[in-house]
């Protein structure tokens, strides 16, 4: 579950992102990262279905651009 602190600090993340304008395509590793957090986090979060990614050939990858909406829209939400 994700803690009021997590979500400030990913949203304080994808709001930098957003500034650039572009997407990136993320490994896990590089994604766990950006949005400060461990990659078991990030692993166990793909599991819980509380982050968009993609998967081919066995591999996560993630959109930052599909991170930022996702999060941002939760935000909104709440």
């Amino acid at each position: 579950m994700l803690t009021p602190q997590d979500l400030r600090q990913i949203s304080e993340t994808v709001s930098r992102v957003l500034e650039k304008g572009k997407d990136e395509l993320l490994n896990t590793k590089k994604c766990a990262e950006w949005l400060g957090i461990s990659v078991n986090t990030l692993q166990k979060r793909c599991c819980d279905k509380a982050i968009p990614y993609h998967k081919k050939g066995g591999l996560l990858f993630f959109s930052k651009n599909e991170i930022t909406k996702y999060y941002l829209a939760r935000e909104g939400g709440k």
